[in-house]
């Protein structure tokens, strides 16, 4: 049920990403859902780090790609022009995704944490 609950999380994600027109996002929060996969078996720490790298590595990737793409075309000059703040701007992405997915999952394992008797 958490792991069910964790994927809707990722899917409002990836919805919102989809709304907001952010392929940053989108590639971020794909990166996040990744490492969620793959270190679903992990302890809690080394999977909420996981999460968070991935999301960071992710969008960091994407913005690479984005930039690359727009090195083909020829570079306006002026007021208009981009000072380098693209880079900047995939960590933020990053880092807000995976401190939204982080927060999430650590509410989901204190709602589901088993009561000691």
């Amino acid at each position: 049920m958490k792991n069910k609950l964790a994927y809707a999380g990722l899917g409002i994600l990836v919805v919102l990403a989809i709304l907001g027109k952010s392929a940053v996002m989108l590639v971020s929060v794909l990166g996040m859902g990744l490492m969620f996969w793959v270190m679903r078996a992990a302890p809690l720490r080394k999977q909420l780090l996981a999460i968070a790298l991935g999301a960071l590595v992710a969008s960091l990737i994407a913005e690479g790609v984005h930039t690359l793409y727009h090195m083909m075309e020829p570079a306006p000059s002026g007021p208009g022009s981009d000072q380098g703040g693209f880079f900047v701007s995939a960590i933020l992405v990053g880092l807000i995704n995976a401190g939204v997915f982080v927060s999430f999952l650590l509410l989901l394992e204190w709602i589901f944490k088993p009561e000691k008797a």
